[in-house]
């Protein structure tokens, strides 16, 4: 269905994908009611935006709220060995309440760009249109879901993602000493932990999506250890998708008038936990399939530009959190120079998984070398 500028567009969802998807159609001259009931909200997650969001989306590089610059990174393996990074390219870390309020601010800042202020109970497919029901019913040409893990478009339009697809994250804002650096624990089971400090406090937390393990005394051991001087200032907790199966990234997520977006789409690397790029990304590509007047070609655009990727991760997910692989690399990037440094270059260049192999194999020998003579 070709886009025309009469054409009922409605965004649920005003997160990363809702608003960089409502920017670029208001920009190519449609209107858009983009419905969010929180406005910018603190989502539970550390608040990192990497160098990969900065290069990828122009916008983000005009960002006007505080946040902090961090480039050293601790990483400890579940068996507590520790290893510590310097990045030269930083994380800019800050409340993900700011950093969401910055692209709300920025998608309203076009007058063809609508808040409603409600929350969607349900979408019904009509004919060739869609009833959306907030405080009253609206009827749509076509619908973006933006609307998170747990997505009301998601469960109305396609297939919910699995409860075991999904990890389950929770944490603290804490005031304590703050220092520029990030810390990272790798759990025994399939999850981490991390400290990130943020302009005036930090934000602590992990994610797993094991069921029975004991979380919430890891959480509270790792707290203490770091800053058992601490004082609590709220909470959070919260899902998001962690998929290990890639063959999930077949089930439709589009078709010609609705389109899935970031998390609602289970865009997020299964191995970090990340989703604000392709969150960012998914949106904007909606947003420019639509323009062309080919919403189902959003499923090639993705996988062309970060499709294979995820896919890659969601494989690899199954074997690296597995029992004594991590701990056996870290033992590995003690040893070797070149592997601390490979390591450096993950974290701020942050290779897709193809780049990933290839910069592997050229490093393994000088890698093997070195641990061979240690």
């Amino acid at each position: 269905m070709k886009l025309r500028q009469s054409n009922r567009i409605a965004i649920i969802g005003g997160g990363p994908a809702g608003c960089i998807a409502a920017l670029d159609l208001a920009r190519a001259g449609a209107r858009v009611d983009l419905f969010e009931p929180k406005g910018a909200w603190e989502k539970p997650c550390a608040g990192a935006v990497t160098p990969k969001v900065r290069d990828r989306i122009p916008e983000i590089r005009q960002l006007d709220r505080p946040f902090r610059e961090v480039t050293k990174g601790i990483f400890i393996s579940p068996n507590e060995q520790e290893i510590q990074l310097d990045s030269k390219r930083p994380l800019w870390i800050l409340p993900r309440k700011d950093f969401n309020g910055f692209l709300f601010d920025l998608a309203l800042s076009k007058l063809d760009v609508i808040w409603r202020k409600e929350r969607v109970k349900r979408i019904e497919k009509k004919a060739a249109s869609f009833a959306v029901f907030a405080e009253s019913e609206r009827e749509y040409d076509f619908i973006l879901g933006c609307d998170g893990a747990r997505s009301v478009v998601r469960r109305n339009l396609a297939i919910p993602i699995p409860q075991n697809m999904l990890a389950a994250c929770k944490g603290y804002y804490i005031e304590a000493e703050i220092e520029s650096k990030a810390i990272t624990q790798f759990a025994p089971f399939h999850g981490y932990f991390w400290a990130f400090p943020r302009p005036d406090h930090i934000c602590i937390g992990g994610g797993t999506k094991d069921r029975g393990v004991l979380f919430d005394q890891m959480l509270n051991r790792f707290i203490q250890r770091h800053f058992h001087n601490s004082t609590a200032l709220g909470s959070y907790a919260g899902v998001l998708p962690a998929i290990d199966f890639p063959e999930f990234y077949d089930q439709p997520f589009c078709e010609d008038q609705w389109a899935l977006c970031g998390d609602a789409a289970g865009f997020v690397d299964s191995i970090t936990g990340e989703g604000i790029p392709y969150a960012l990304e998914s949106g904007r590509e909606a947003a420019a399939a639509m323009i062309e007047g080919n919403l189902a070609n959003y499923r090639d655009r993705v996988m062309d530009t970060f499709g294979g990727h995820l896919r890659g991760c969601a494989q690899l997910s199954k074997w690296i959190y597995r029992k004594g692989l991590l701990d056996l690399a870290f033992q590995i990037a003690k040893k070797s120079k070149s592997l601390r440094d490979l390591l450096i270059t993950i974290m701020s260049d942050q290779p897709e998984i193809s780049q990933l192999r290839q910069i592997l194999i050229w490093n393994a020998p000088r890698i093997l070398r070195e641990i061979s003579w240690k």
